[in-house]
Protein backbone atom coordinates (compact mmCIF):
# COMPACT_ATOMS: atom_id res chain seq x y z
CA UNK A 1 0.00 0.00 0.00
CA UNK A 2 0.73 3.29 -0.39
CA UNK A 3 2.68 5.31 2.24
CA UNK A 4 2.75 1.84 4.47
CA UNK A 5 5.69 1.60 6.77
CA UNK A 6 8.34 -0.81 6.31
CA UNK A 7 9.57 -2.91 9.19
CA UNK A 8 13.39 -1.71 9.45
CA UNK A 9 15.37 -5.20 11.21
CA UNK A 10 17.65 -5.22 13.30
CA UNK A 11 20.12 -7.96 14.29
CA UNK A 12 21.35 -8.26 17.77
CA UNK A 13 24.13 -10.74 18.77
CA UNK A 14 23.34 -12.82 21.27
CA UNK A 15 26.79 -15.18 22.24
CA UNK A 16 24.61 -16.97 24.98
CA UNK A 17 21.42 -17.58 22.77
CA UNK A 18 19.19 -15.74 25.21
CA UNK A 19 17.73 -13.54 22.80
CA UNK A 20 14.92 -14.63 20.28
CA UNK A 21 14.77 -14.30 16.55
CA UNK A 22 12.14 -11.91 16.74
CA UNK A 23 12.35 -11.24 20.28
CA UNK A 24 11.02 -7.34 20.36
CA UNK A 25 9.01 -4.64 18.25
CA UNK A 26 9.65 -0.87 18.41
CA UNK A 27 6.89 0.65 16.41
CA UNK A 28 5.31 3.95 16.02
CA UNK A 29 1.52 4.93 16.44
CA UNK A 30 1.24 8.14 15.74
CA UNK A 31 3.39 10.21 18.38
CA UNK A 32 3.27 7.09 20.43
CA UNK A 33 6.32 4.63 20.75
CA UNK A 34 5.35 1.61 21.39
CA UNK A 35 7.46 -2.10 22.52
CA UNK A 36 6.03 -5.43 21.64
CA UNK A 37 7.39 -8.66 23.23
CA UNK A 38 7.30 -10.86 20.59
CA UNK A 39 6.82 -14.46 22.36
CA UNK A 40 10.69 -14.06 23.38
CA UNK A 41 11.98 -17.25 25.25
CA UNK A 42 13.40 -15.13 28.24
CA UNK A 43 11.29 -11.80 28.13
CA UNK A 44 11.43 -8.28 27.48
CA UNK A 45 11.78 -6.03 30.85
CA UNK A 46 10.88 -2.16 30.40
CA UNK A 47 12.14 0.17 32.69
CA UNK A 48 10.39 3.83 32.85
CA UNK A 49 12.45 6.87 33.75
CA UNK A 50 12.04 6.32 37.81
CA UNK A 51 10.06 3.49 37.98
CA UNK A 52 10.57 -0.42 38.89
CA UNK A 53 11.55 -2.72 35.79
CA UNK A 54 8.12 -4.46 34.39
CA UNK A 55 8.27 -7.83 32.21
CA UNK A 56 5.89 -7.37 29.51
CA UNK A 57 3.44 -9.35 28.13
CA UNK A 58 3.89 -11.11 24.79
CA UNK A 59 1.77 -9.27 22.29
CA UNK A 60 0.87 -6.29 24.54
CA UNK A 61 1.90 -3.09 22.87
CA UNK A 62 3.96 -0.57 26.15
CA UNK A 63 4.26 2.83 25.29
CA UNK A 64 8.17 4.37 26.19
CA UNK A 65 9.10 7.23 27.46
CA UNK A 66 12.03 9.23 26.49
CA UNK A 67 14.89 7.61 28.88
CA UNK A 68 13.00 3.87 28.90
CA UNK A 69 15.75 1.26 29.02
CA UNK A 70 14.16 -2.03 26.83
CA UNK A 71 16.43 -5.51 28.25
CA UNK A 72 16.16 -8.42 25.74
CA UNK A 73 16.53 -11.15 27.83
CA UNK A 74 18.84 -9.33 30.18
CA UNK A 75 21.85 -9.60 27.68
CA UNK A 76 21.51 -6.53 25.98
CA UNK A 77 19.64 -3.56 26.15
CA UNK A 78 18.61 0.21 24.51
CA UNK A 79 17.68 3.84 25.91
CA UNK A 80 14.74 5.10 24.38
CA UNK A 81 15.60 8.90 23.19
CA UNK A 82 14.80 11.97 21.32
CA UNK A 83 16.64 14.63 20.55
CA UNK A 84 15.28 17.99 18.60
CA UNK A 85 17.48 17.74 15.54
CA UNK A 86 17.15 13.90 14.78
CA UNK A 87 14.41 11.28 14.87
CA UNK A 88 13.76 9.00 17.58
CA UNK A 89 15.94 6.49 17.69
CA UNK A 90 16.74 3.53 20.04
CA UNK A 91 20.74 3.46 21.24
CA UNK A 92 21.93 -0.37 21.97
CA UNK A 93 24.24 -1.77 24.62
CA UNK A 94 25.25 -4.29 26.30
CA UNK A 95 24.61 -4.51 30.21
CA UNK A 96 28.13 -4.35 32.02
CA UNK A 97 29.23 -7.80 33.88
CA UNK A 98 29.17 -7.00 37.98
CA UNK A 99 32.06 -9.30 39.31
Amino acid sequence: ALGAEIPVLVSVDSPSKEISGTHAEVRLDGWQVLVVDRQSTNGTIVTLPGREPMLLRTGEPFPVTPGTVVSLAAEASFTFAVSASAPAVPRCSRPSSRG
